[in-house]
């Protein structure tokens, strides 16, 4: 007796599939890469762009050379420019210095240091006194440094 199985031959199996980048998967695949690949260049140079202010600030403090009340003045002047270009708010170039200390302390996060120096600097740099202290103004000069590289939007 002939079973079922005897009527079936041996299955023919089908030639192997060529690999070749000619499909159209391929190319939507290196479409999408290379969407990611720009998107993300441009996300990076965007970041770039908004920053560089901080930057060139950063840049202008380090090239005080002077000492002394001028070098206080002179930060303090970087300082303000740098936070109107970041805000654009132009009360930044009128507040008195009680303002303006609040305003750069709520704008940045917490400093690691002591800020009560920041209470004296409005009073200093707007009086005529030459007489100023060193150490005050490194302070100052280093808090600048912190809150145009830290300060937030």
């Amino acid at each position: 007796m002939k079973t079922t199985r005897d009527n079936f031959t041996d299955l023919l199996s089908p030639s192997p599939v060529e690999f070749s980048f000619d499909t159209i998967g391929w190319r939507v695949l290196g479409v999408i890469v290379l969407l990611l690949i720009l998107s993300i260049i441009a996300w990076i140079l965007y970041r770039y762009q908004k920053n560089r202010y901080r930057s060139e600030a950063l840049k202008l403090i380090s090239h005080i050379h002077t000492k002394g009340h001028t070098r206080l003045i002179q930060t303090d002047k970087i300082l303000r420019r740098t936070a109107f270009t970041a805000y654009k708010d132009p009360q930044i170039k009128s507040m008195n210095y009680n303002m303006w200390k609040d305003f750069l302390l709520q704008h940045a996060p917490p400093y690691s240091e002591d800020t009560d120096f920041l209470s004296n600097i409005g009073e200093i740099v707007y009086q005529k006194d030459e007489k100023t202290d060193d150490i005050l103004i490194s302070k100052f000069v280093k808090y600048a440094r912190f809150w145009i590289r830290k300060h937030e939007f």
